[in-house]
């Protein structure tokens, strides 16, 4: 019986402790979650945004030519500070991620270059030097094929952490390992009322019930938890990839309409019309992604909004088929500007607000397991002296 004790005790602070290690990952992972692969996966697609608009308000200040456009300039300034400061936050919570750490090194390079084209263009603009064309293009082409790629690079990388951190792994086992403690203690039991014929021993039932209680609060947690995270990952976050998709490829159609006004086309190639489809089917995900009655608000009037800049860029492509050129620059730089401004602020809107749910979701996660660690501890030293002085119980009535 002594030997039955102490196993018993054993195991109780076996289970304890690898309950108590389970539970300190889970809870660092909860914790990294917030406050490292969130904030990169949430800033990466906002920094995305920002390049593209950038990128799309620095042609429209060259389409202006020599006298520019102050509006289009500030715009383009104040999406490049963003997507700078939005870099230095994403450096700063990447941690220990050389790779990560590489792309981004890369991107504040690249940036540099970005910056220093577009001044170069806008320097050959106001000199009435039609070679900034080209510098512009060239510019847009580091922001697509350069930038782009190294900010998805680091947004994968992330993307694989987030489904591990979300990983219920550490849950189950723990719940498996104080089930089994239960049966122990359930078997502990029997044996002693075959041995005794006493039906209940007091400290032994009340150790069976800090067990019990145990499992029914970690099984709460665990479903409250699963709920937070799908919600988050499953909802919030897919509409931020949807939302920042759908900013990037809006600014990449404005930038190819802006440069076949600035070429002179005749016409908008199919590649501008493909943009345009293709942005319009992200509209589509991104309605359909709306879980609450503010989103769906929301994303109704970045339809609205998308819908209004369409009859203007539809104007745009009359103008250059009719071969008036200035009647498609006047378009571009006004009308056309105006519309798509307002786009661009109700999709950001609607990009905060998924961020602010993705961040309550998340805290709410990490909120359900700050304690879970030290209740561990708490239910295993209870259980370990209710269980030792349960069997004591009996060795003094067998003496």
């Amino acid at each position: 019986m002594r030997s039955l004790a102490v196993f018993t005790v054993f195991a109780t602070l076996v289970a304890g402790v690898l309950g108590w290690v389970l539970a300190d990952q889970l809870t660092d992972n909860t914790d990294q979650l917030a406050e490292s692969t969130g904030e990169v996966l949430v800033v990466n697609q906002q920094v995305q945004a920002s390049f593209a608009e950038a990128h799309a308000a620095a042609v429209s200040v060259h389409l202006a030519g020599p006298s520019g456009n102050r509006e289009q300039r500030r715009i383009y300034e104040s999406a490049i500070e963003r997507a700078a400061s939005g870099l230095e936050r994403v450096a700063a919570s990447v941690g220990d991620d050389p790779e990560s750490h590489a792309a981004l090194e890369q991107v504040a390079a690249l940036t540099t270059r970005y910056v220093s084209l577009v001044e170069s263009a806008r320097s050959s603009a106001i000199a009435d030097d039609a070679s900034g064309n080209a510098v512009i293009a060239e510019a847009g082409d580091v922001t697509r094929n350069q930038i782009s790629p190294q900010v998805d690079l680091v947004n994968r990388r992330f993307q694989t952490k987030l489904a591990d951190e979300t990983g219920g792994g550490g849950f189950i086992v723990t719940f498996v390992i104080f089930a089994a403690l239960l049966i122990l203690l359930g078997l502990g039991q029997f044996w002693l009322y075959q041995r005794f014929h006493r039906i209940i021993n007091v400290p032994l039932l009340l150790a069976t019930v800090a067990v019990i209680g145990w499992l029914v609060y970690s099984g709460s947690v665990y479903v409250a938890q699963r709920q937070a995270f799908d919600t988050a990952d499953g909802d919030a976050y897919q509409s931020i990839e949807a939302s920042g998709g759908l900013l990037d490829l809006a600014f990449t159609h404005r930038a190819a309409e802006n440069a076949a006004v600035l070429a002179g086309a005749s016409s908008v190639d199919s590649v501008v019309m493909d943009d345009r489809t293709a942005t319009e089917s992200r509209l589509d995900a991104v309605v359909g992604l709306a879980d609450t009655s503010r989103e769906g608000a929301l994303a109704g009037e970045v339809r609205t909004r998308w819908d209004r800049y369409v009859v203007e860029s539809s104007a745009i492509e009359v103008a250059l088929g009719a071969g008036n050129v200035a009647e498609a620059e006047r378009i571009t730089s006004g009308s056309a500007n105006d519309a798509f401004n307002a786009f661009n602020a109700t999709a950001e809107a609607l990009l905060l607000d998924n961020r602010q749910q993705f961040f309550d979701e998340v805290d709410y996660a990490v909120d359900l397991v700050r304690w879970l660690r030290w209740i561990i501890i708490a239910v295993t030293v209870i259980v370990a002296v209710l269980v030792w002085s349960g069997y004591s119980l009996r060795l003094r009535e067998y003496q």
